[in-house]
């Protein structure tokens, strides 16, 4: 049909300018932000190159000698706010003469010293920096020589200091002592936002940091009384479930806490259900990870069933535990936001479970199940799933046992689904895949174009043809799958009661708002509504 107006809308006056000075931003990034050798980087450092923002030195073979060059470089420059010196053989004395270098320094926002040779005596002189320092925001530590001492050290200084965010203290031998220590900056106006004392790479780092319980009671102490922390990294330790527990308790009425990774902490089905029991009271958390430990079916439940009122949890990772087919099962009640059910012993049995418990769901959008044993039969039960669901957007299904007949079977499914974006079955995408991915491209563009177009008519009201607003808004709201003739019926039924909080606050925000008096057709309201509802989770009363 022609477009309803005479001529198009102008473009704004701001987009040429915005792009363009995007661009900019993107290359002036691009050049600041190089790895150089240390004798390209002095003269600039020295010369205060106002274009030397970040100075990458990443594993090149700097010792104490060539970090007193750097030191004598950095004393008067003015420019530099990101220093990484990662992965070199600079000692104690190196980093003596760079804290004594940058004492005086008011731009140093970034300093990255993991994987150096440093022990307690060069972080007593990077401490006293601290205590004084108003402007580093981020400090990388893990994986070299220090332990609960030198902690205690940097903790005594981050008592005084207000403006650092984040720190990693990954791989340093860290215990309870330290973890007490740590917990102590908590008492005082800290900035920190994330801290992270777990192991990296846990099969090959396992046991550098050794918080036990008792760490993790002091840890859960500053959980509790920080309003700050964001996000708590303690994988690879030994906590276990008791100290789990504690963390929980923490974790319950906490309302800054975002992501907890308690990965490889010999956490079983008892602590799960700890953590469990606190979920259904927090509503801040949005990414959980208890991947490696040994929560079986039972803990799966539990989790299941907090999750079910729990709306702001958006990753939940799972991998490499014993949940099994039986677990699958408990767990599908309670899927919400992305999930990784990777390693689980999953077989066709639970991939039938999940396809029938995430029928209707409406929030997930990543299911991992690679590495499990699912067959022809189990991706079967996940092309139907595919044949109706409208928001998973990846599915990892490589390493198990699926066949050309399942995979045969997934690609029929996927000539109508319009909304997955990626499916791994671990040998390359096949070509008939891949060329349903791009026509699901394509329509995803289209779409939005239409999209905009029906939230312009609408905004403009009665200057145009209802009939020419309807037309637009029933093609979108096909395109999203939103039916809003169902909510009558779907809202007389007993089941809305079983529903999950979130989807049930949706339901009731969009018809109560869909009765208010409009000059807009029903059906437009009704899109918007539930669009927008669903992207932010508002509640009837925001």
């Amino acid at each position: 049909a022609p477009f309803p107006f005479s001529s198009p809308p102008p473009r704004p006056a701001f987009a040429a300018r915005h792009k363009q000075q995007r661009h900019q931003v993107l290359a002036a990034v691009q050049i600041a932000a190089m790895s150089w050798s240390l004798h390209e980087a002095l003269p600039r450092l020295k010369a205060n190159d106002p274009t030397l923002v970040h100075l990458v030195l990443h594993n090149k073979n700097i010792g104490d000698s060539e970090a007193v060059q750097l030191a004598d470089a950095l004393k008067r420059n003015i420019s530099l706010k990101g220093l990484w010196l990662s992965y070199n053989q600079m000692g104690d004395e190196g980093l003596q003469q760079l804290a004594l270098a940058l004492r005086g320094n008011r731009t140093l926002e970034y300093l990255n010293l993991e994987g150096t040779e440093i022990g307690d005596e060069g972080v007593a002189w990077l401490a006293a920096w601290l205590h004084h320092n108003k402007t580093l925001k981020l400090l990388r530590l893990w994986y070299s020589k220090i332990g609960d001492v030198a902690v205690g050290l940097l903790a005594d200084a981050l008592q005084d200091n207000t403006t650092l965010e984040v720190l990693n203290l990954e791989g340093r031998g860290i215990g309870d002592e330290g973890a007490r220590k740590l917990a102590e900056v908590f008492r005082g106006k800290t900035a920190l936002k994330f801290l992270k004392l777990g192991n990296s790479s846990w099969a090959s780092f396992v046991g550098l940091n050794k918080i036990g319980a008792d760490g993790a009671g002091w840890l859960a102490f500053a959980v509790r009384r920080s309003g700050t922390l964001e996000q708590l990294d303690l994988s690879g330790n030994e906590i276990g479930n008791d100290g789990t527990g504690m963390l929980a308790d923490a974790v319950r009425d906490n309302k800054a806490l975002k992501g907890l990774t308690l990965a490889l902490n010999e956490i079983e089905d008892e602590g799960a259900g700890l953590l469990a029991d606190a979920l259904q009271n927090n509503m801040a958390l949005e990414v959980l990870n208890l991947s490696f430990n040994s929560i079986a079916s039972k803990g799966a439940g539990l989790i299941a069933k907090a999750l079910r009122c729990h709306s702001s949890l958006k990753v939940l990772v799972l991998e490499g535990n014993k949940i099994r087919d039986e677990g699958v099962r408990r767990l599908m009640n309670g899927l919400w936001g992305n999930t990784m059910l990777k390693g689980n012993e999953v077989g066709d049995e639970g991939a039938a479970q999940l396809a029938s418990g995430l029928w209707g769901n409406t929030a997930l959008q990543v299911l991992n199940l690679s590495k499990n044993i699912i067959g022809d039969a189990g991706a079967g039960r996940l092309a139907g799933l595919l044949r109706e669901n409208t928001v998973l957007k990846v599915l990892d299904l490589e390493r198990n046992k699926i066949r050309d007949k399942g995979i045969g079977r997934l690609t029929d499914a996927l000539r109508g689904n319009t909304t997955l974006e990626r499916l791994n079955l671990g040998e390359g995408v096949p070509p008939q895949i891949q060329e349903i991915f791009d026509r699901n491209s394509r329509l995803k563009r289209n779409s939005l174009k239409r999209r905009k177009l029906a939230f312009f008519l609408g905004a403009l009201g009665r200057r145009f043809p209802k009939k020419v607003i309807q037309m637009i808004v029933h093609q979108t709201v096909w395109d999203h799958h939103l039916m809003p003739h169902e909510l009558h019926s779907f809202l007389a039924r007993d089941e809305l009661l079983d529903l999950p909080c979130v989807r049930r606050r949706k339901l009731v925000f969009v018809w109560s708002l869909a009765q208010v008096r409009s000059n807009l057709p029903v059906e437009l309201v009704e899109m918007v509504v539930n669009q927008s509802s669903w992207d932010h989770q508002l509640s009837p009363s925001e």
